[in-house]
């Protein structure tokens, strides 16, 4: 019995090692992201260079490519409902510009939910808002490559 009590104590006690939460230094990478609106398909390849900048591009499913935009992020904890209660949550705030227009910026927010590191690495479904879309929700696809 004394056996059973120290392995579970030691398998309780390195769960936590099981699941990295998501840190600007942790975050650097980079993602493809797949969402849907109406019956139209966005992709998009995401790259985080450091703990605050970023580059991301429109990709097309016939390998055509937009040109590469560039800006600066920060990783805010922000809190959410369920029908369980409340929960965190990391949300990724990013703000950019294209290189053809320096003058308009536009935002999004990534919303992690309870994601952890390796959720990314396996691939996961995040919730996205944007300006390019006010007001709408998107369910996104997110995949650490």
């Amino acid at each position: 019995m004394g056996k059973l009590l120290l392995s579970m104590s030691l398998v309780l006690a390195s769960a936590s090692a099981w699941a990295t939460e998501i840190t600007p230094e942790n975050l650097v990478g980079r993602y493809k992201a797949e969402t849907r609106v109406g019956f139209q398909t966005y992709y998009v390849h995401l790259r985080v260079l450091d703990a605050k900048d970023f580059e991301i591009q429109r990709a097309y499913s016939d390998g055509r490519k937009d040109e590469m935009c560039n800006g600066s992020y920060n990783l805010a904890n922000s809190l959410y409902r369920t029908e369980n209660g409340v929960m965190a949550a990391k949300t990724f705030r990013g703000t950019f510009t294209c290189p053809s227009d320096r003058s308009r910026k536009l935002n999004f927010n990534i919303n992690f939910g309870n994601k952890t590191v390796e959720d990314l690495e396996k691939g996961t479904s995040v919730t996205v808002t944007t300006s390019a879309a006010p007001g709408m929700r998107l369910s996104t696809y997110v995949k650490k490559q």
